[in-house]
C-alpha cells in the first residue's frame, strides 16, 4: 500500500510563508519604492528627502527638531537613521522597508487564513500587498512603519471577535490591548493620524466591555493599551528630554501638525479631485458599507460595530485632510476584511443578490487598482527632482562660491541637499514661505534667522516648486542688510552672499 503523502510541518510552513513574505517585499518594494529602491538612482520625493536628510544627520550626531526641523515624529527619522547607520546610504532604509512589508505580509496571510483555505489566502494576500503598495508615493512613508501594528490588530480582533460568537465570553484579552497600544504609540511619534482606524476599533470595544459591566477586565486592558503607547513613545520622550530637546520635539510632532491641518483647505468640491478621492480611498467607505449593510445581520451585529468604528473615524479624517494618495495606506489593511465580512454576510444574508452586486463591485476596483499597480511597476521609470537641469547649475555655481557641503536654502527643494550631499545650514530646509501661514511665531523666527543669521550662502527659490507660482520671500528685503545678490540661475534661484 503506498504510503501517504504527509503534511508539512508546521515550522517548514512557516519558514516558506517568511519567504514568501520577504520575497513579495523585495518586489514591491524595488519597483514602487523608487526613492530608496537600489533599482533606481535618481530618484526623489520631497517627503522621502525630509526624512531621508533627518535621519542621516541624527545617524550623524546632529539633533532632529532643533539642527533640522520638520513637521513629523521622531519615529520616521529614527527609521531612516538606523538605515543609513546600516549602510551610509538610502538603501539602508530599503531594508529596514523590506522587514515592515514582509511582517504585514505575514500578517496578512495570517488574517485571511481565519477564513480562507492556504491556496485563496495566498492569492488574496499577494493582490493585497501588491494594491497596498500602490499607494506608496515613492516610498518611505510614515503610514509603511505603522503598518504591520495595524494589520496585527486587525488579525487579534478577529480571533477576539471568533470567540465571542462561539462562547458568548465577552473579556478581551489585554494582551491583544497591548498591541493595539504600539498602533498609537508607533502613529503618535510619526503622524497621530495614522492610528485613527484602530482607535475607533478601541472604542467600541471599550464600548461592549462597559455594556457587560466587565469592569476588571477593562482595567487591565486599559494598563495594558498605555503599556504598549508607553513602550514606543518613552524613549523618545527621554532622548530629548535628556539632550534639552522635548520641546522641540513636542511642536514639530503635535502642536504645529494641529496648526497646519487647521488651517488647510479642502478641495473635494473640484471634480478631478473628487475623482481621485473616491478611488484612492475605495477602501474606507467600502468598508463602512459593508459594516452598515451587516448590522442588518444578527449574527454579525457585533462585528459590524467594530468595523464601524474603524471605517468611521479614517473617512472623516481623509475628507477633512484633503487626503493625500499615501493617506490610503492606512485603509488598505481593510481591504482583507471587506473580504472576510462579504464572505461572511453571504452565508446569512436573506437577499444575497444585493451582497453579490457588492461583491462585484470590490472585485471591479480590485481589479483596477491591481491593473494600474502592474502598469506602474512595468514603467520602471525614474522619478527625478523637479527641475532637475536648474538645480545643477546652481550646484555648480554654489561648489566654487561656499565652504564645502553647507548653505541655508529658502523654499529650496529638500531634494537638492539630498543629491548633492548639502547639509542646511539652518533647521527650516525648505517651504518656508507655506509653513510660516501657519504659525505666525515660526514666521517671526525663520525671518530673524534668515535676517540675522550668519550663513555663508543663501539661496532663495523663486517659483514654487509645484504651481511654479512666484513665492512670497518674506526674507528677501530683510537680506540686504547683512547679504549682497551675487547671481541669479536659470531665472528660478537667487544667490545671496555675506558681506
Amino acid at each position: 500500500m503506498p504510503n501517504k503523502k504527509q503534511p508539512m510541518s508546521k515550522s517548514k510552513s512557516h519558514i516558506i510563508l517568511w519567504v514568501y513574505s520577504v520575497l513579495m517585499a523585495v518586489l514591491v518594494l524595488s519597483l514602487l519604492s523608487v526613492t530608496t529602491s537600489p533599482v533606481f538612482s535618481n530618484s526623489y520625493t520631497n517627503d522621502s528627502s525630509v526624512y531621508q536628510l533627518l535621519g542621516k544627520y541624527w545617524a550623524k550626531g546632529f539633533l532632529p527638531y532643533v539642527d533640522i526641523w520638520e513637521q513629523k515624529g521622531p519615529f520616521i527619522f529614527f527609521v531612516n537613521a538606523i538605515g543609513y547607520l546600516m549602510t551610509g546610504d538610502r538603501i539602508g532604509v530599503f531594508v529596514i522597508q523590506v522587514v515592515f512589508w514582509a511582517v504585514s505580509t505575514f500578517l496578512t496571510y495570517k488574517t485571511s487564513r481565519l477564513s480562507f483555505a492556504v491556496t485563496p489566502s495566498l492569492l488574496l494576500t499577494t493582490i493585497i500587498i501588491i494594491v497596498a503598495a500602490s499607494a506608496l508615493q515613492g516610498g518611505d512613508m510614515t503610514e509603511e512603519f505603522v503598518l504591520p501594528f495595524i494589520i496585527a490588530s486587525i488579525w487579534l480582533v478577529y480571533r477576539w471577535l471568533a470567540r465571542v460568537e462561539k462562547t458568548d465570553e465577552i473579556d478581551h484579552p489585554a494582551s491583544y490591548a497591548f498591541v493595539y497600544g504600539l498602533v498609537l504609540g508607533s502613529s503618535a511619534m510619526s503622524r497621530l493620524t495614522n492610528a485613527l482606524g484602530i482607535c475607533g476599533v478601541v472604542f467600541v470595544i471599550v464600548l461592549i466591555l462597559v455594556r457587560r459591566g466587565k469592569w476588571t477586565n477593562l482595567c487591565h486592558n486599559a494598563l495594558a493599551y498605555v503599556g504598549g503607547v508607553a513602550v514606543v513613545v518613552l524613549p523618545f520622550v527621554c532622548y530629548f528630554a535628556f539632550h534639552g530637546a522635548l520641546g522641540d520635539m513636542l511642536y514639530g510632532t503635535f502642536v504645529f501638525p494641529l496648526s497646519y491641518a487647521a488651517g488647510s483647505e479642502n478641495h473635494l468640491n473640484e471634480l478631478p479631485v473628487l475623482k481621485g478621492f473616491l478611488l484612492t480611498f475605495f477602501w474606507c467607505y467600502g468598508l463602512l458599507l459593508v459594516a452598515l449593510m451587516n448590522l442588518f445581520l444578527k449574527p454579525m451585529r457585533l462585528r459590524s460595530l467594530v468595523w464601524l468604528g474603524a471605517s468611521l473615524p479614517l473617512m472623516i479624517w481623509f475628507v477633512q485632510s484633503n487626503g493625500y494618495g499615501h493617506y490610503s495606506l492606512l485603509s488598505a489593511p481593510y481591504m482583507i476584511v471587506i473580504i472576510m465580512e462579504l464572505k461572511e454576510a453571504m452565508k446569512c444574508a436573506k437577499f444575497k443578490w444585493i451582497y453579490r452586486g457588492v461583491v462585484i463591485v470590490i472585485a471591479l476596483v480590485f481589479a483596477i487598482k491591481f491593473s494600474l499597480t502592474l502598469a506602474g511597476c512595468c514603467e520602471l521609470k525614474e522619478r527625478p527632482m523637479q527641475d532637475e537641469a536648474a538645480f545643477a547649475q546652481l550646484a555648480k555655481r554654489i561648489s566654487t562660491d561656499i565652504m564645502p557641503q553647507t548653505l541655508a536654502g529658502y523654499n529650496v527643494s529638500p531634494n537638492f541637499y539630498l543629491k548633492y550631499d548639502i547639509k542646511p545650514y539652518y533647521k527650516m530646509i525648505s517651504e518656508q514661505d507655506r509653513l510660516s501661514q501657519y504659525d505666525k511665531n515660526l514666521r517671526n523666527e525663520i525671518v530673524h534667522t534668515y535676517a540675522n543669521g550668519n550663513a555663508p550662502i543663501v539661496v532663495l527659490s523663486l517659483l514654487n516648486e509645484r504651481t511654479k507660482a512666484p513665492n512670497a520671500l518674506f526674507v528677501k528685503e530683510d537680506l540686504k542688510n547683512n547679504y549682497d545678490s551675487v547671481a541669479v540661475i536659470d531665472e528660478m534661484f537667487i544667490i545671496f552672499k555675506h558681506k
